[in-house]
């Protein structure tokens, strides 16, 4: 809030009023999370002054879970808890969604305090963030220390429950990850490197030989450049080694692709209010248009005016789509499709009566709806699969959330093209006869430095190659001891294979 206005009214953040009696009572908390503090401290003076212990309630005891953040999480007991986590719920958030970083501001205070708290403490604190707000930042090395505490005071089955479900609340998060993605890139750059040296030097000879009427390695570029181009990508090689170049160049594109898309969506929800486990108020006004987002809107728009089912027509077959179709209409068709889209999806087994999750009665207490709420997963597969649709309407979307300018995006596209081109060329032009690859000492050499490059062309060669692709990439982000064990286990085998080859 901004100021008060005549009516009453207040002004809000963004340019909004509202009449003061029409403020929703459902709506999440939008400030900054530091604003709480002076609530807090004043929560501290008045504990120290003796003039009161807790915040002021409102009417009928009524207290938004933002002034229990503000209070010393130690002090919460088990109906204060409840309470808080029924009005998160309330107010839009979601166990199934992410709290960004800026959610530290309250979640370490409460980390903190059952640490050092003794060990009712702990466990009352563990299990109101592991019910309500499993996704937290830090949640995965929190719930593992409760965990062993939990173990090492003698209660093994409360330490088992613990790191079980917060796996379960961690198989909700997306699978597919920026940092992930950026190392797979990486990997397949570097292998694909070194396929394309290894064939170089392989057939470099046959090369010059073939090109020897038309200028040469060089002049050819001028008397012939389409045959010179042919060559460029190795046509005297054999066409498994020139179908595995094609592969690895593909795949390099199509991570590279998922990369960007991956930290796009990572940028969208790292923005209000979806950093704060909610889509209450989200407009998905930057997210690629088409059902997907439709049914996401509809979602964020309830249980007020929610768009028509038919706004999301064709949409990818994802599990929430449907049991909001089925929510918003009662078609019992539309529960049977997200039956058949995931049968494991928590609100749906819960609502056909196949069994409940944790937090199936979580959301029961505080009165909630749950079929048809999606995962961060989900959020994830709904933005790429957008993504994939707006492809040929934005398809430098991916590029530009890599940080590239729009024009730099659309020349590093027409330089991928162009090369995917040659070598889908290439890989239907038969091979010239008389072809022999090049044995001697320096072809050797390079052969012996790239792992699976004497098997190249029965297409298995290329695990040991993304073995050591992938140990050197850990390698050289600081993981020695990872990247010493995948490199060993590739050129262990290799070494064997290629003396093999040569002693043949």
């Amino acid at each position: 809030m901004e100021e008060l206005r005549e009516g009453p009214a207040v002004s809000l953040q963004g340019g909004g009023v509202w009449p003061l009696a029409g403020l929703p009572a459902d709506r999440p908390y939008a400030g900054a999370w530091s604003t709480l503090e002076p609530l807090h401290v004043l929560a501290q003076f008045w504990r120290d002054q003796g003039v009161a212990s807790r915040l002021p309630a409102g009417p009928g005891g009524y207290r938004p879970y933002w002034s229990f953040l503000a209070e010393d999480p130690a002090l919460l007991d088990d109906r204060d808890l409840a309470a808080w986590g029924r009005d998160l719920l309330r107010r839009g958030h979601r166990p199934e969604l992410v709290w960004g970083e800026g959610a530290r501001a309250w979640s370490d205070r409460w980390q903190a305090a059952a640490r050092r708290g003794d060990e009712a403490t702990a466990r009352r604190l563990a299990e109101a963030l592991l019910r309500y707000a499993p996704l937290h930042p830090g949640a995965a090395a929190f719930f593992g220390e409760m965990a062993d505490r939990f173990a090492a005071a003698g209660d093994p089955a409360a330490a088992l429950r613990l790191r079980t479900l917060a796996r379960q609340a961690e198989a909700q998060l997306p699978v597919l990850k920026a940092n992930g993605l950026e190392r797979a890139l990486a990997a397949l750059a570097i292998a694909y490197l070194a396929l394309v040296l290894v064939l170089g030097v392989r057939y470099l000879p046959a090369q010059r030989r073939s090109l020897a009427d038309w200028g040469g390695l060089w002049g050819s570029w001028v008397r012939n450049p389409l045959r010179r181009f042919r060559y460029l990508l190795f046509a005297h090689a054999g066409w498994g080694e020139r179908l595995l170049a094609a592969l690895l160049f593909f795949a390099a594109v199509a991570v590279l692709w998922l990369w960007g898309g991956v930290r796009g969506f990572e940028a969208e929800t790292a923005r209000p209010p979806l950093d704060r486990a909610t889509l209450v108020g989200a407009s998905f006004e930057n997210w690629p248009a088409g059902p997907e987002r439709a049914a996401l809107q509809a979602y964020a728009a309830l249980p007020g005016d929610a768009a028509a089912p038919r706004a999301f027509e064709g949409a990818a077959p994802l599990a929430f789509v449907e049991a909001l179709r089925y929510r918003l209409t009662g078609d019992p068709q539309a529960l049977l499709a997200a039956y058949r889209d995931e049968a494991v999806y928590p609100p749906l087994r819960a609502a056909l009566g196949l069994g409940d999750d944790a937090w199936s009665e979580v959301y029961r207490a505080a009165g909630v709806e749950r079929l048809g709420t999606p995962r961060a997963r989900d959020l994830c597969r709904a933005y790429l699969i957008g993504s994939l649709r707006q492809l040929t309407v934005r398809p430098t979307r991916s590029l530009e959330a890599l940080g590239w300018s729009s024009g730099a995006a659309w020349a590093l596209l027409a330089v991928l093209a162009a090369w995917a081109l040659l070598h889908l060329w290439v890989l239907l032009l038969p091979r010239p006869r008389g072809t022999v690859r090049a044995a001697g000492t320096v072809a050797r050499a390079f052969e012996l430095l790239v792992p699976g490059s004497t098997s190249f062309g029965k297409g298995w060669g290329v695990v040991l190659l993304l073995a050591a692709a992938y140990g050197a990439v850990r390698w050289i982000l600081g993981d020695p001891t990872g990247g010493g064990l995948w490199l060993a286990a590739a050129y262990l085998p290799h070494l064997v294979l290629w003396y093999g080859e040569v002693h043949r």
